[in-house]
């Protein structure tokens, strides 16, 4: 069986780096990250700050699926490392979950 893809993957950790909790914190140490050569605009340091926290929770997400294919010995990812790593996003992706549906319009 084929291995589903990663989009949907990578769609979630998106909106969870738009919409995470974690973004304002993020946001607000942004003198500790970001480029002194850069130019401080706001918009650019909320888009690297939404990019980061992307970023983090795709390498997080992606520890269990990892640690499953190093217990079973598997050398290429396989439909049940790609399914636990989807449902390890999908479960981060719960505190957003308000923030979204808020920018939708269903608060």
């Amino acid at each position: 069986m084929k291995p589903p893809s990663v989009v949907p993957i990578v769609g979630l950790a998106i909106v969870n780096g738009m919409f995470s909790p974690l973004l304002a914190v993020v946001f607000a140490l942004h003198g500790l990250w970001y480029p002194f050569f850069l130019p401080a605009l706001l918009p650019l340091v909320f888009m690297l700050s939404s990019l980061l926290l992307s970023t983090l929770y795709l390498m997080l997400s992606g520890v269990p699926a990892a640690v499953y294919e190093r217990f079973t010995g598997q050398t290429e990812p396989g439909f049940a490392s790609r399914v636990i790593w989807l449902a390890t996003m999908a479960v981060m992706t719960l505190p957003s979950l308000p923030f979204v549906l808020g920018a939708l319009g269903f608060s």
